[in-house]
């Protein structure tokens, strides 16, 4: 109809003939485009699909319950962490630097040293270089819905363990960096430029943002780091 009418001045529509405009032609197709939007069924909105993978598939009721997790998390779960005094730090493992005999002690951590397998260190490095990449962890949990930290020093219970458990993995990392600098044995340079690119390629373990995968995903990844 838009094309067969045309303005008269800014009062009135005519057809294209001159003729005026009915005023129920005018506002037919409007009351039948309202009911039509009123009986039409509403669309399921579907997954989010990005580069292939779907996001966001966590349903309504499990972020509810999720949420709802909260108050078994600081119950439960957050008293399974040590007080941060109480805990082991590197500086407790290695020889101290200030130590008047550092050097002397550092001698014969090298001479332990020198009788591990080359085995061994391959494994070793393996393992450090897994500890190392810890900041690639802590962003993916914070990719999970309904217990990702919000703010970056959120105090909900789910935001508080993220931190407090990678502040405690932090110190593997450091421990066995320190050891394999000072054994001498393992070209270290060549391992830190891997973590760099480790850390600055990101992982992406098709968790869907969903908490459920994600935590399945961390429980056997735990398990295989022990293990090794």
């Amino acid at each position: 109809m838009a094309m067969n009418m045309r303005s008269v001045g800014s009062k009135q529509l005519v057809n294209a003939d001159g003729t005026p405009l009915r005023p129920q032609a005018a506002i037919k197709p409007a009351v039948v485009t309202r009911a039509a939007a009123v009986d039409a069924p509403a669309k399921k909105q579907g997954p989010i699909i990005m580069n292939g993978q779907v996001l966001h598939s966590l349903t309504a009721e499990r972020l509810d319950y999720v949420r709802s997790m909260g108050d078994f998390m600081e119950k439960q779960v957050q008293p399974l962490l040590k007080p941060v005094e109480k805990c082991w730090q590197p500086y407790d493992l290695l020889p101290r630097s200030e130590d008047p005999d550092f050097m002397d002690k550092v001698r014969d951590l090298r001479a332990r040293a020198a009788n591990l397998p080359d085995d061994y260190l391959v494994v070793f490095v393996g393992d450090m270089i897994t500890e190392e990449a810890l900041p690639t962890y802590m962003t993916m949990l914070n990719t999970l819905d309904g217990v990702r930290d919000e703010t970056g020093a959120s105090k909900t219970p789910w935001a508080t363990w993220t931190r407090a458990w990678t502040a405690e993995e932090n110190r593997h990392g450091d421990a066995m960096n320190k050891y394999m600098w000072l054994t001498g044995r393992v070209n270290l340079k060549t391992i830190e430029v891997t973590i760099q690119n480790l850390i600055g390629s990101g992982m992406d373990p098709k968790t869907e943002n969903n908490p459920y995968l994600g935590f399945l995903y961390t429980s056997f990844q735990e398990r295989a780091t022990k293990i090794s």
